[in-house]
């Protein structure tokens, strides 16, 4: 862990047993069970008195699938408690159903109040 008055950096790491069902066709289901991990960091750089530059990452990890997110975010303060965030969020699994795409992308522009 990192934490200075510019920079702040957090890691985690888990580990643990996963019990979940697949649907593999309509009312078909598939046990898929076993061992779990996860593995995440945050970090965020404050470039400026009103804005920084917030990552995050994210792996959920079991026998059949592999789950992961990265959010990058730009924050700006506007008035007070009030802030603008434009952020890019992409989700990717590696196990989904036939026409399915792996991987999601998501752009956001947010009005972030703190309280």
């Amino acid at each position: 862990m990192l934490h200075s008055e510019k920079l702040v950096l957090n890691l985690e790491v888990g580990a643990g047993y996963s019990k979940q069902q697949k649907a593999v066709a309509p009312g078909v289901e598939e046990d898929e069970n076993g061992a779990a991990g996860t593995l995440g960091g945050d970090f965020t750089w404050n470039f400026s008195a009103s804005g920084s530059f917030e990552q995050t990452l994210y792996m959920y990890a079991a026998s059949a699938n592999t789950f992961w997110e990265s959010v990058s975010k730009v924050r700006a303060d506007l008035i007070g408690s009030l802030a603008l965030g434009l952020s890019y969020t992409i989700q990717a699994n590696s196990d989904v159903a036939p026409g399915i795409e792996k991987t999601d992308r998501f752009t956001a522009i947010t009005l972030d109040y703190s309280f």
